[in-house]
């Protein structure tokens, strides 16, 4: 079995605003980030109204408009303040998947097989 990794971002609404997939599962957060076309729209006005910032787990490098929780808070009551806020936040988006794979149920276990180079069988 083949695992790959999806990126999905929502707004506070939980509307989807931007998917990536086709990375293996073991790729690491930040490489498929990096690897993603939204890595290079970061910084620009395609997907964020000016005040608007991305959330991301430790996993991540903080940019101007991603916002990461602190990897390691060191009993610091203000880093862990703020990582509690980072992932109340992130809930909304843990939520927007929930939905996805509640609407289309086969996301949730697709198994398939890969034969010949751009072939692929259920």
């Amino acid at each position: 079995m083949v695992n790959y990794t999806n990126r999905v971002i929502c707004d506070q609404h939980k509307r989807v605003i931007y998917f990536f997939a086709g990375m293996p599962g073991s790729c690491h957060d930040l490489t498929c980030l990096r690897r993603s076309g939204l890595w290079r729209r970061l910084d620009s006005a395609q997907l964020f109204d000016r005040g608007q910032i991305l959330l991301g787990d430790s996993n991540y490098v903080p940019l101007e408009r991603l916002v990461c929780s602190y990897k390691r808070t060191g009993g610091d009551m203000d880093k862990v303040s703020f990582n509690t806020c980072i992932a109340h936040a992130r809930v909304g988006n843990e939520h927007c998947i929930g939905i996805l794979k509640a609407c289309w149920h086969s996301l949730r276990k697709l198994e398939l097989s890969l034969g010949t180079p751009g072939r692929m069988h259920m």
